[in-house]
């Protein structure tokens, strides 16, 4: 496998490093005014650094598949073997799509057009759509976590945070 095909296939991941590396640079210079021991700046922190976690586990994950990829088509005595390793479904849009559908997301929010509740299932609909595809069996689930997962996150923050969200 070529570096160009390698970074074709790892470029969402090359971004969310690069994207939540910056930010946790950001959230570490964020005051902490005293209230609490963690800081504001904490469950940004904690959160960027699990994504750049998994990017990177998610990239070491693919060049071990590839290697093995590599070393099975070397073995193999068949040169007729067609193997694709997930290459012919990569979007490049995707992550475009998300990022659009996220600073939708954001606006809404801040514009507070509708309650949290709302725009997340909507957010999770509309994301889940783009990342899975339209099929009988995703949709399903998709309209499940959508209608669910906003409602227990707002519950949640509701009951034991006592703050609304927006």
């Amino acid at each position: 496998m070529n570096s160009i095909s390698f970074f074709r296939q790892n470029s969402p991941n090359f971004f969310w490093i690069i994207f939540s590396t910056f930010f946790l640079w950001k959230s570490l210079k964020i005051p902490n005014p005293g209230y609490d021991s963690l800081g504001p700046g904490f469950l940004p922190s904690i959160v960027l650094i699990g994504i750049i976690v998994f990017a990177s586990c998610s990239i070491i994950q693919n060049l071990k598949n590839n290697l093995s990829l590599k070393n099975h088509i070397a073995s193999s005595s068949k040169e007729e073997t067609i193997i694709t390793n997930g290459s012919a479904e990569y979007d490049p849009y995707k992550p475009l799509f998300i990022i659009l559908i996220l600073s939708s997301f954001v606006w809404a929010l801040n514009e507070q057009i509708m309650r949290f509740e709302i725009l997340a299932g909507l957010f999770m609909f509309c994301s889940g759509i783009v990342l899975s595809g339209i099929s009988k069996t995703y949709i399903l689930i998709n309209i499940i976590l959508s209608i669910s997962m906003p409602l227990i996150i707002g519950f949640i923050f509701k009951s034991f945070f006592f703050a609304n969200l927006p």
